[in-house]
């Protein structure tokens, strides 16, 4: 759901960070990317990886 947020020019940086704040302090679930960080292990060459993928696909 996308919300619409309208900043003025003469609004501080506190007003804008509450008006964030209270916007997200919903029910609705974040996603916190930190936890997911580091943990994709490199497979090598990607492209290689990719035509390894569709030939085993096509077979």
């Amino acid at each position: 759901m996308a919300v619409i947020i309208e900043i003025k020019k003469k609004e501080t940086k506190s007003s804008v960070k509450k008006k964030i704040n209270n916007l997200s302090s919903g029910n609705e679930r974040k996603f916190q990317a930190s936890k997911f960080t580091g943990k994709i292990k490199s497979f090598g060459d990607g492209l290689a990886y990719q035509k390894q993928s569709r030939n085993q696909a096509s077979c």
